[in-house]
């Protein structure tokens, strides 16, 4: 077998619905002046957002 034929096309499935996370940072901070702040915390949040199936079919009309 040459290299060639051991070749394979890979292809992304249609119907992902797995989460995605968009992470946000917020920092939570007390400021006495306007020079002199202390950071209270930090916080990493993460959103997770949903992909919804592709679940159509193109119909063709023209016959």
């Amino acid at each position: 077998m040459t290299r060639h034929e051991r070749q394979i096309e890979k292809k992304a499935a249609h119907n992902s619905t797995y989460p995605k996370v968009a992470v946000q940072w917020f920092n939570q901070a007390f400021c006495f002046y306007q020079s002199l702040c202390l950071v209270d915390s930090e916080v990493l949040r993460n959103r997770h957002l949903r992909v919804a199936a592709k679940r159509y079919q193109t119909v063709d009309t023209t016959q």
